[in-house]
């Protein structure tokens, strides 16, 4: 049958039956840009961004050719990630969908709303993955960036392409908010400076804190509205495994953690005078802290706020640092 005439067909990964929306260019452009997710690119983005800033700071001279490669390489390992998840979450997602959308949460609506078919996410995942793998072995061999930079890079997408997919699928272990918290985190700052400075100068791993800290409260704070979903699919996350009442303490410990670890990274490297920035930050995350205690993680309708707001306390955690950086070199 024509593109242009498609049918109901049952996802193959996951047993769900998705009605195709007409088969236009303007709805599988919209169907693209919708499971790449380009505004949550940015998660990864500054990140790399930051561990640029600090090679620099160091004294690094930036190369714009091993930059854009790296930044290629961080994206495209990103897009593997967000496509997988497409294709191997659509249970849970149609269920999330079902009872209410929430722009941070269900899935990006580009599959389960019919937009592109299920497995063409699946495929370009996989593309992805390989183009990341082409651009990870110029780095090393062709640019010569160093020795760690095929297992950082091997790291980062085993990590992120077996996220939803099987046979690791971390997604559903309990640990692949961790998984967030580390590839979100340390990791792309890590492969910022590493590319330019051929060395992880312990200042990385500090910086990394609050911003790992924080993006697992991302990841985790989307999991309140697909909860009914999770459960219902069998993805055992985190949250699914403590239950969400149990489940706020560990999004309160993260809030109070980040700022801590703030505090740190400014005597061991982070330049001192940015903390009154980073107040504002912190006062910032004090509000969805304060819903979570009070029980507004309970109100669908608030969630969409709680994990906004979230997500700007982790933009805003990396642009602190990646300010402080700049200005003071």
């Amino acid at each position: 049958m024509p593109d242009s005439a498609p049918e109901p067909t049952p996802d193959p990964a996951r047993g769900v039956t998705l009605e195709p929306a007409p088969a236009t260019l303007a709805t599988r452009a919209k169907g693209w840009f919708l499971i790449s997710r380009v505004p949550f690119l940015s998660v990864g983005i500054l990140p790399y961004l930051l561990g640029t800033a600090i090679a620099a700071y160091d004294g690094a001279e930036i190369d714009a050719v091993t930059f854009w490669l790296g930044m290629s390489g961080v994206l495209l390992i990103m897009l593997a990630t967000y496509f997988n998840g497409e294709y191997y979450d659509i249970a849970e997602d149609s269920i999330s969908t079902e009872l209410g959308r929430n722009p941070f949460a269900g899935g990006s609506g580009g599959v389960v709303d019919g937009l592109l078919p299920a497995h063409h996410a699946r495929r370009a995942g996989i593309i992805a993955a390989m183009a990341a793998t082409v651009i990870g072995l110029v780095l090393a061999f062709v640019v010569g960036t160093g020795p760690l930079t095929i297992p950082m890079g091997l790291f980062g997408l085993i990590a992120g392409f077996f996220y939803s997919a099987p046979p690791f699928r971390w997604v559903q272990r309990g640990i692949g908010e961790i998984f967030i918290g580390i590839c979100y985190g340390w990791l792309p700052i890590a492969v910022g400076y590493y590319l330019q400075n051929p060395q992880l100068p312990a200042v990385l791993w500090w910086a990394s804190l609050p911003v790992g800290i924080t993006i697992f409260n991302v990841i985790y704070m989307n999991e309140y509205p697909d909860y009914e979903g999770d459960v219902a699919a069998g993805k055992r996350n985190l949250l699914v495994r403590v239950g969400r009442e149990h489940g706020v303490w560990i999004y309160v410990a993260a809030a109070f953690l980040a700022p801590a670890t703030f505090v740190w990274a400014i005597g061991h490297g982070v330049p001192q005078w940015i903390w009154p920035w980073y107040a504002g930050v912190t006062a910032l995350s004090l509000v969805p802290t304060v819903m979570m205690v009070t029980g507004k993680w309970s109100v669908r309708k608030l969630l969409e706020p709680m994990c906004g707001i979230t997500i700007i306390v982790n933009l805003a955690t990396t642009a602190v640092l990646i300010a402080a950086f700049l200005l003071e070199g």
